[in-house]
């Protein structure tokens, strides 16, 4: 048989691929290009997020998203702490702003105020200051049953009962700029007469302090602490007011005058001794002290005023102890006695 050279060229070309090794062109098999697709997909990828978020920049990224401030809380949370005031020779009140139902948590500092005359609706004020522009500080103000609202620019607040302070008194919370200044607060009566602060009959020391002098503790007096022995050894820093008047000025509510005052000291720290007598008539019963709880389980006839201080009645006045460590000052407390000859 004859073969044309065409057919014979085209089969020995044929036969010369066959002799070859086979190429494996992976790279033009379906799979194979998938395969490729993903891991370069992948790599890429991780090159984006490396990015657009480095790990040196993370921080950053955290910082810059804006945080919204904090919301105050309504003026209701908050309640007003009364007590007397306890130094030697004061007729007034100290108040402390706190958060309502925890009364340990104070919201500022302490605020003490010569007690008012009769005619003086205003019993205690203070307030905090806000640190932030953003908020608004807190005032808040002790009043009498004769007046029916505070105002402060457009807002008016009803002063509201608390359980913690007399019958007849109430306690107004309210908001107002942190700006120095603030808004003008005024009293309205019934009347609805506005009644500003500053134009208060008495202005803000209704009454003054009584004239007072340090004094050996066992020396006689018209108002007296008497300690046991065993205590008596350990006393210091005793003070008495030097005359006690039998009837005083005429009050608003029923404050206690703090005739005398002494110091224990005991291992665990002191304990500071005060004896409060009715101020406006100091041979009556002294009225009950604003805020009293029942004392230490057990101990009969000692309320507690705060988590260091306790009180009990001896005759015509209140015997308060004020120490860190409460098995001292229950022990203190009761040990010791009331002398008042008016």
């Amino acid at each position: 048989m004859t073969v044309l050279p065409e057919v014979r060229a085209s089969m020995l070309a044929a036969a010369a691929r066959r002799a070859q090794p086979e190429r494996r062109d992976w790279h033009r098999r379906p799979r194979c290009r998938l395969a490729i697709g993903m891991v370069a997909f992948a790599a890429v990828a991780s090159v984006v997020v490396m990015t657009v978020v480095p790990t040196h920049d993370r921080r950053s990224l955290r910082g810059a998203i804006a945080q919204a401030p904090p919301t105050q809380p309504p003026v209701s949370d908050y309640a007003v702490r009364l007590e007397p005031d306890l130094r030697v020779g004061r007729i007034g009140w100290c108040t402390t702003l706190t958060r309502a139902g925890d009364t340990a948590r104070r919201v500022g500092e302490q605020t003490c105020r010569a007690a008012a005359v009769s005619t003086q609706p205003l019993i205690a004020a203070g307030g905090t200051k806000s640190a932030s522009p953003q908020h608004r500080s807190l005032e808040y103000l002790v009043v009498d049953q004769s007046i029916v609202a505070v105002r402060a620019a457009s807002r008016r607040v009803i002063p509201r009962h608390d359980p913690a302070l007399p019958a007849d008194w109430r306690v107004a919370v309210l908001r107002v700029p942190a700006a120095a200044g603030g808004d003008r607060i005024d009293l309205e009566n019934a009347d609805g007469q506005p009644l500003a602060l500053d134009d208060l009959p008495g202005g803000r020391a209704a009454t003054q302090p009584a004239a007072h002098a340090a004094i050996d503790a066992a020396a006689p007096g018209s108002c007296a602490i008497r300690l046991v022995a065993a205590d008596a050894a350990h006393a210091s820093d005793a003070r008495r007011v030097q005359r006690v008047p039998r009837s005083g000025p005429r009050l608003n509510g029923r404050p206690y005058l703090s005739c005398a005052t002494l110091i224990v000291h005991r291992a665990h720290g002191p304990v500071h001794l005060t004896l409060l007598v009715d101020a406006g008539n100091p041979t009556a019963r002294p009225a009950d002290l604003p805020g009293a709880r029942p004392g230490p389980p057990g101990i009969t006839g000692v309320v507690r005023l705060d988590s260091e201080t306790l009180a009990r009645r001896d005759g015509n006045a209140w015997l308060v102890a004020r120490g860190h460590d409460t098995s001292d000052t229950i022990e203190i407390l009761e040990d010791a006695s009331a002398e008042t000859n008016f």
